[in-house]
């Protein structure tokens, strides 16, 4: 009898011709190998339906889904999720890469530790540090309440690669928020499960982010993406804040309020250094 497949990842992609193999086969290629890979592809023009194809009909993990019409991509992220339906989840971006213990590494962290809600590996960022990997961040093992974990996200919320992490996937499926505002799908969504526990960090470096990944470009290059205009330019994280208001408890809020301005302050900068 075939084993249901304890982990689900999740490939959303749009035009990924350039990349995509190469994300599939470092998928393939874990040593762990119980898992499920879903593409969901978001009406992609170039050839990444031919790139893909093959390998869903010569593998039977992995589900290749080609949507009639662009949906957008958190709908698409969203989709890749829904679509799940084991234990643990995870999103692939196309452009990433995994070394093979991934997988086995991150798995064994949550199957070991009930109060942790996700794992992730440390992770080599090219396009911001070529020699040495990028601390993504670091959560201790034995976890205190949810107002410790979220300021310590909230202080570190550059390091933005933890979205990419394993998650449990009951507890990611009750978190996800789609918002379409800087730090709508990502930061709020983990502002919410770890309500749920705790994140966890490998220091091996065992993931290298793509320098061609929206996060990777001009934070004024993704103002069009997120409708942001006119005076909320000096304030891209403005309706993340606003969200945070809406969300959080008052007391929750106001324990937060020292890194929620840091933020802004920081992003705001940010802008001014670009302009």
């Amino acid at each position: 009898m075939k084993m249901p497949s304890k982990i689900s990842i999740g490939l959303p992609v749009y035009n990924g011709e350039k990349s995509i193999e190469k994300a599939i086969v470092a998928i393939q290629s874990q040593t762990y190998q119980n898992f499920k890979l879903i593409i969901s592809d978001n009406a992609s023009t170039d050839r990444t339906e031919k790139i893909c194809r093959p390998y869903a009909e010569q593998d039977e993990r992995i589900k290749y889904i080609k949507h009639k019409v662009n949906m957008g991509p958190i709908a698409n992220f969203k989709y890749a999720l829904d679509c799940a339906n084991s234990p643990y989840f995870m999103w692939a971006a196309d452009d990433d890469l995994w070394l093979p213990s991934f997988l086995e590494k991150n798995l064994a962290v949550l199957e070991k530790n009930p109060e942790i809600v996700a794992s992730i590996s440390r992770v080599k960022m090219p396009s911001i540090a070529h020699k040495s990997p990028v601390l993504v961040n670091t959560y201790p093992l034995r976890q205190k309440n949810y107002i410790f974990r979220l300021r310590s996200f909230l202080r570190s919320l550059r390091a933005n690669s933890r979205f990419y992490s394993i998650y449990r996937s009951s507890a990611l499926k009750h978190s996800f928020v789609g918002e379409n505002f800087m730090g709508g799908m990502d930061v709020t969504t983990i502002v919410k499960i770890l309500k749920y526990g705790g994140f966890y960090e490998l220091t091996e470096t065992l993931m290298e982010r793509s320098c061609y990944g929206i996060s990777s470009t001009l934070l004024t290059n993704q103002f069009d993406r997120y409708g942001i205009t006119g005076l909320e330019k000096l304030f891209p994280f403005y309706r993340f804040t606003v969200w945070l208001w809406e969300n959080l408890s008052a007391k929750d809020f106001l324990s937060c309020f020292d890194a929620i301005v840091k933020i802004n302050l920081f992003f705001s900068l940010v802008v001014l250094a670009e302009w």
